[in-house]
Parts: structure tokens; sequence; C-alpha cells
């Protein structure tokens, strides 16, 4: 069952009809925002931020682990179209209210999206793959952190379609972490990266992924 706090404002709106659209069955929790009803401890410990809607899932889960920080090293494995490993989270440090973390994947990440586009954070040369890695880069780089709270829960529903590892997908890999490799470490730290991949292909006698990483072909983008 899904709850919702909201209140009547344009967005507090949108949130139920959206849910009504959706013939979701939720439960609706009004929000007095002129007596400060998102600014209490209680909201708080909801949103952070103190800001309506929020959506909450009694059966979401706590995200118990993050990506491995893409660096050189942990992007090596990518190369045969494979992902960034995880790194599971230690239960004391999830008993904390909030910690930080350099990567915590698409399934942790919740920010408005408004600020992403604004910021540029999600390059559109990314496909469906990277973009969010790239992301945790430019944040590092510019002074600023990534803090999770283990009291927000949510349910992560995975795409459909094409099996991860079929060609399409691992050639979206790696040209996202081409793309990342460029766009951090250098043009020609990525160009070789993209030609490593291919001449593994090649050896594999993989002539599928050869010729979606030839074409440049990749899935959707993450910046839309």
């Amino acid at each position: 069952m899904l709850d919702l706090y909201t209140a009547g404002t344009n967005n507090g709106q949108r949130a139920t009809i959206t849910l009504e659209e959706c013939r979701l069955p939720y439960t609706l929790h009004k929000v007095d925002l002129a007596k400060g009803g998102a600014k209490t401890e209680q909201f708080k410990k909801l949103n952070p931020n103190a800001r309506i809607p929020v959506l909450v899932d009694s059966e979401g889960q706590v995200v118990a682990r993050t990506r491995r920080f893409p660096d050189r090293e942990a992007l090596a494995h990518v190369r045969g179209g494979g992902e960034l490993g995880w790194v599971p989270i230690p239960e004391e440090t999830l008993a904390q209210e909030r910690f930080v973390v350099l990567y915590p994947g698409r399934e942790a990440l919740l920010v408005r999206k408004n600020f992403v586009t604004g910021m540029n954070y999600f390059d559109e040369h990314f496909g469906e793959y990277g973009a969010d890695a790239d992301m945790a880069l430019k944040i590092r780089k510019s002074g600023r952190r990534v803090e999770m709270y283990p009291g927000i829960r949510a349910t992560w529903h995975a795409s459909t379609g094409a099996a991860p590892n079929d060609a399409i997908h691992k050639s979206d890999r790696i040209l996202g972490a081409a793309t990342l490799l460029g766009n951090h470490y250098g043009f020609f730290a990525g160009l070789g990266f993209r030609v490593s991949a291919m001449l593994s292909a090649l050896t594999r006698f993989d002539f599928s992924l050869l010729s979606a990483l030839a074409s440049g072909n990749k899935i959707g983008s993450q910046a839309q």
C-alpha cells in the first residue's frame, strides 16, 4: 500500500492525479503547510528536504549497497560488457541517520530532474549506462557530496525487455564507460577503451558486439 503525504498545491495535486490515473491504491495524508506541517521532525523523517509530495511504499527496502566508484581499475571489468560491481554497506553504517557515499547508483538516487538537467549533470552522449556514474564523478570534483538516508525506502523496478547480456546492452555499457573515461581522463583514454573492447570482441568472434560497438549502438538516454 502506498501512503501519499501532500497538500493542495500544484505539485501536490500532480502526485494525486498521477496515482488516480494509474489506478494505484493509496492512503492520503494531508499536510498543513500553513501550520508548518512539512517542517516537523516527524515529516522530515519521511523527507529530510521538508517538501511535499512524499510517496511512501510500505514494501520498500533500504538500499544496502552502493556501486563501486567508477575509476579506471573498476571500469576495466566493463570492457567485456559487464557492469560495475556492488559494494555492500556495513550494518553499523546503515544504522546511522545519514552517511556520505561516493556513487549510490540509480537505485538510491533521488533528485529532482530540473536540478539534474539544470546542472547539466546527465550527459546526452550516454545511453542507459554511465550517466549516473558521470554525475557521481562531477559531484566529487565540484567538492560536493552525496548523502544516503536509510530511513527513505523505495522499490526499484528494473527495466524489462531484452536480456541485459545481449549485444546491445553490452555495447551500451562499454560505450558508456568509454564516454566516462573520455570526459574525465582525456579523449584518448576513452578511445583506447572502445578500441580495446572491439579487439576483445573480435578475438572472441563476437561479431554482434563488434558491430554494435562500431556503430555506436546504445539504449535510450538517462538525460531524457
